[in-house]
């Protein structure tokens, strides 16, 4: 049972992955592409992020956090997500927002994206799995209150082509019950 909770956690399965230095050329590839990432969505261009970033298999998961005892468990509960999403439903809901007809988004949600502590490494079948802290910034209509939400991702990024793409997701939230009015941004 601990075992699946760390791994529900995230915590890194035991693997040759190979830390890359943040002196690194790669290293530096994946973190211009988390900035760019960020841009784009912090730009309000989730179209081009779909299309350009993301692979048609990609799984994109937030579980849910759970209050527990130190060393009992990791704190997530297996199986159970705020958002279980695969190319698809992302591209549905980036395709709601274009319709203009998505109430819930209309004026669309502003968000700003902090990505730090960032830890990259390089696994032997070539792809690479990055560790990111991401603060997000989230703020609505005229509201003067701002939701803050705090996570740490687990992405995993491959080359297609020449492109590296996001093929999986994993955001692990700080909070066990987020007070926001939606989760129809991207983390």
């Amino acid at each position: 049972m601990q075992a699946q909770a760390r791994i529900a956690a995230g915590e890194a399965q035991q693997t040759t992955a190979r830390r890359v230095r943040s002196s690194a050329p790669l290293f530096c590839e994946v973190q211009d592409w988390l900035f760019d990432e960020a841009d784009l969505l912090d730009s309000m261009r989730d179209r081009e992020w779909c299309d350009t970033m993301l692979s048609k298999d990609i799984v994109y998961r937030m579980p849910v956090r759970e209050v527990v005892g130190r060393g009992i468990s990791a704190g997530f509960i297996e199986g159970v997500y705020h958002l279980n999403e695969t190319h698809g439903t992302i591209n549905m809901k980036v395709a709601r927002n274009e319709t203009g007809f998505a109430w819930a988004e209309d004026p669309a949600t502003r968000t700003r994206h902090f990505v730090s502590n960032l830890r990259v490494y390089e696994h032997e079948d070539g792809t690479l799995e990055a560790k990111s802290a991401l603060l997000l910034v989230q703020t609505r209509r005229s509201d003067t209150h701002a939701n803050i939400i705090a996570s740490e991702r687990h992405d995993r990024l491959r080359r297609e082509g020449e492109t590296l793409r996001l093929f999986k997701r994993d955001v692990y939230v700080d909070l066990t019950a987020l007070e926001v009015h939606n989760l129809a941004v991207f983390f």
